[in-house]
């Protein structure tokens, strides 16, 4: 189980690391029926590339490669740049440097990528951002068709606002989910009432202790949700 020692890892990346939960947030959000049964591959990088996607997890299951992304910060728009590295980097652990020298095709696992916004700032229940936004407008013109040529590498990133009110249906298929946004939102609340940083995350945990929100997680890893919280921006 993850920890938060060393700052590379959030109160998101501990909950979720547990393959169990970290395959029915996927269903929930996509909305498949991938049974607990199915094998899954833990490709995470433990050494994020950037600060934007620290706190990441990276698995492979039924042919599929899911990079999951809690971002408490600014969604910025060069996030699937940045994105297509760290999966290029995802596909070599996974693989092996030598793979792409092989003469015969490789089968790799579909990449799909979603962000999961809890940040304070506005931001609308979903939205993508895709690779091809940051092509060059000066491209010239297709000569066949009139229009700009799109390239052959695409990169789409699925960013959905979790935070409390946002995408309801996907909350109620995925408790763990919703309990994280409350969890969330209530270290929010208490901050802006006034009080300290570590007092509002004790308040939190008190609070959805007495609500059954995360009682298990939250049991279990309070001193580590505490240390987690503390040496993020919330």
């Amino acid at each position: 189980m993850s920890t938060c020692k060393n700052n590379k890892n959030s109160v998101f990346t501990l909950l979720f690391r547990e393959p169990g939960k970290a395959l029915g947030l996927y269903n929930a959000l996509t909305g498949s029926e991938i049974p607990a049964s199915a094998p899954i591959e833990d490709v995470t990088l433990e050494d994020a590339l950037y600060k934007d996607l620290e706190n990441s997890l990276a698995f492979i299951v039924d042919g599929r490669l899911v990079i999951l992304i809690e971002n408490q910060s600014t969604v910025h728009a060069n996030l699937p740049m940045l994105l297509l590295v760290y999966i290029s980097y995802v596909y070599e652990k996974h693989l092996g440097k030598e793979a792409i020298y092989r003469t015969k095709l490789i089968k790799i696992p579909r990449p799909e990528v979603y962000v999961l916004y809890s940040g304070r700032a506005d931001y609308p229940e979903s939205k993508i951002l895709r690779f091809s936004d940051s092509f060059d407008a000066s491209d010239e013109p297709d000569e066949c068709d009139g229009k700009r040529p799109g390239g052959f590498v695409e990169m789409s990133v699925n960013v959905l606002n979790v935070n409390p009110g946002f995408n309801d249906s996907i909350m109620r298929k995925c408790s763990d989910l919703d309990g994280y946004s409350k969890l969330v939102g209530k270290v929010r609340d208490f901050q802006d009432s006034g009080q300290r940083v570590d007092a509002a995350i004790a308040s939190a945990i008190d609070y959805c202790l007495a609500h059954g929100i995360l009682e298990e997680f939250l049991g279990k890893h309070s001193s580590e949700i505490t240390e987690c919280f503390s040496k993020s921006s919330i």
